[in-house]
């Protein structure tokens, strides 16, 4: 750990010590500039409707934007095909000194109007597409409300800044039913073989990824083995999504400067994504730190105040629903980290793990032998 981290190592250290909470700890270098002022855009500019039609490395670079629904494939594919000819075209004439259809002058004069003329060789290849996000982002926003206080709080007692509680927003939109296509899943994405050193999984019962607040935990001790080792918030946020080895062997290649890293480093996996995570978190940080400026009108999510409890020793749904008064059904709902078998009553609740009940439940609470307090939070 660096030295001003140990120092500024909890809140009340900060206070008493004098060290700046304005500390640079998200560096936004000009070369990721566009990279994130783009992410704004996607985020709150353009919703899902609409189709951008962009270069993948030189992101200020947008051909068009039309308005295509999901529905509508083929005529996505027909004017991606339109374009990539049209560039491929432009590309082989300049280098050819061909004169240029009306339709390529056009792309050439936007081209060299953000100071890309030079890059040519290779763009129609570098032609991507992306879908806004805007609706979706929304909804997150509304959503982060009910947990942000309490990711925030856990990442302030680490000693770490508490933006990085806004990482859902670029997992999953702070949608805990999120999964993606390689298996992560949960409101903080946590692959099932990561999840394993970093939060309770029992095959056939219990998922932490689950449950947002477990996954919180997760994510701040995945952080801090990262930045421990990396020393770096923009290497070990983009560790999250490229995993720690991977950024290792690019700071070995590289440095430490996220812009270097991004601009330059080849190495296997590093594509598109991985590239852009550590630009998404910083333009969806600036949405969140001031949402007003992006959106209108925000309607945060109202849920009933909960706290937790933890067995002391194995029990059915059916059985703890007899003991505190509460039906299954609100159970289980509180209580998303449960797989099947415990829902079902096939298998007990695992003892130590969290579990959500309504507020005030363990003041109601005659017999209190079966469990011990847990985290209590007014949430």
């Amino acid at each position: 750990m660096r030295t001003w981290q140990l120092l500024c190592a909890g809140v009340g250290a900060l206070i008493l010590m004098g060290c700046s909470t304005k500390e640079p700890h998200f560096s936004e270098p000009e070369s990721m500039k566009p990279m994130v002022t783009f992410w704004e855009d996607v985020y709150s500019k353009w919703d899902e409707d609409t189709v951008i039609f962009h270069d993948h490395t030189y992101m200020d670079l947008i051909y068009a934007t039309e308005k295509l629904p999901r529905s509508e494939k083929v005529a996505i594919s027909q004017k991606r095909d339109a374009l990539y000819n049209t560039l491929l075209s432009l590309e082989e004439k300049q280098h050819s000194k061909i004169p240029l259809t009306p339709d390529e002058a056009k792309l050439l004069k936007l081209i060299k109007s953000k100071g890309h003329g030079d890059k040519l060789a290779g763009i129609a290849d570098r032609l991507r597409t992306q879908r806004g996000l805007k609706n979706s982002f929304k909804a997150g926003l509304e959503e982060s409300y009910y947990y942000l206080p309490h990711f925030e709080k856990l990442f302030e007692e680490a000693g770490f800044p508490k933006e990085l509680a806004y990482l859902p927003h670029v997992e999953s939109s702070f949608q805990n039913h999120a999964r993606s296509t390689v298996g992560a899943g949960g409101m903080w994405q946590f692959m099932p073989r990561t999840a394993q050193s970093y939060m309770p999984m029992y095959r056939g019962t219990y998922d932490g990824r689950f449950d947002p607040f477990v996954a919180a935990k997760g994510a701040v001790n995945y952080l801090k083995d990262s930045y421990t080792v990396a020393e770096s918030w923009p290497l070990a946020i983009t560790s999250y999504n490229h995993g720690l080895g991977g950024v290792l062997k690019a700071r070995d290649a590289h440095g430490d400067d996220i812009g270097e890293i991004v601009w330059n480093y080849k190495g296997d996996r590093f594509g598109f994504a991985s590239r852009n995570f550590y630009a998404e978190f910083l333009a969806a940080k600036k949405i969140a730190k001031s949402p007003e400026r992006y959106f209108a009108d925000i309607n945060p999510k109202k849920y009933p105040a909960i706290e937790g409890i933890r067995l002391t020793k194995p029990m059915t749904v059916q059985e703890l629903s007899s003991k505190i008064g509460i039906e299954d059904a609100e159970l289980i709902r509180l209580n998303p980290a449960w797989l099947a078998n415990i829902r079902n009553n096939r298998r007990a609740i695992p003892p130590q793990t969290d579990i959500w009940v309504p507020k005030g439940t363990h003041i109601q609470l005659a017999d209190r032998s079966f469990y011990e307090p847990g985290d209590f939070h007014d949430l």
